[in-house]
């Protein structure tokens, strides 16, 4: 299977369409390519194609043209985080509403999309014990290239305590160490957040 794709990556769009719709002759391919390339085949009627295609090779061809397509909008609509009030947004549902303390990682990739957002710890209601494997595990498997990490205070106070600075800087650098960029520390209570970013506690990004 992986030489069949690393052929088809090198082909033309013709031996690509061929092998695309099965079509026994690569003059058959070129025809179909020839009043108009890749554009005309998608916007060319069902009639018009099957002049030359079956019916299940015009599924497939259909099939093929939809799959970006889908896999852009599905993209789109995963969120990006490029600022605080994004992150807040983000975990506030959450967080905001807990009696006890959570805390979240949001991975992201390149673009600072969304990959996945994962709750690695739950604690009391004033404390929360964090293992920091467990804060890089799903950017690790999502191949992530930064986090952004959150946590709330039931106390409805959104003030960072000297615990949660200190989390902070030690997962900032266990995240150099794995090429993983701690982005921000957002801490979420009823009333408000408070970005450890923007006070000046996530540093060397």
């Amino acid at each position: 299977m992986h030489a069949t794709l690393q052929t088809v990556e090198a082909h033309d769009d013709v031996e690509v369409l061929q092998c695309l719709t099965h079509a026994p002759r690569k003059q058959l391919a070129a025809a179909l390519l020839a009043s108009g390339g890749l554009r005309g085949l998608v916007q060319a009627s069902d009639a018009k194609l099957r002049e030359h295609l079956s019916t299940a090779a015009i599924k497939a061809l259909r099939a093929a043209f939809e799959l970006p397509k889908r896999f852009e909008a599905a993209t789109e609509r995963r969120p990006r985080l490029t600022t605080p009030a994004d992150c807040n947004a983000l975990f506030r549902p959450h967080l905001a509403h807990l009696p006890h303390e959570r805390f979240m990682v949001a991975s992201l990739n390149a673009r600072n999309t969304l990959l996945l957002l994962d709750t690695v710890a739950d604690g009391s209601v004033d404390q929360c014990n964090v293992d920091p494997r467990r804060v890089f595990a799903g950017a690790l498997q999502a191949g992530a290239t930064s986090i952004v990490l959150a946590h709330n205070h039931p106390s409805g106070n959104a003030e960072p305590s000297s615990q949660d600075i200190a989390l902070t800087n030690q997962l900032r650098q266990a995240g150099r160490t794995l090429c993983i960029r701690l982005v921000d520390h957002v801490v979420v209570a009823a009333d408000g957040f408070v970005s450890l970013l923007v006070r000046g506690y996530v540093t060397g990004l």
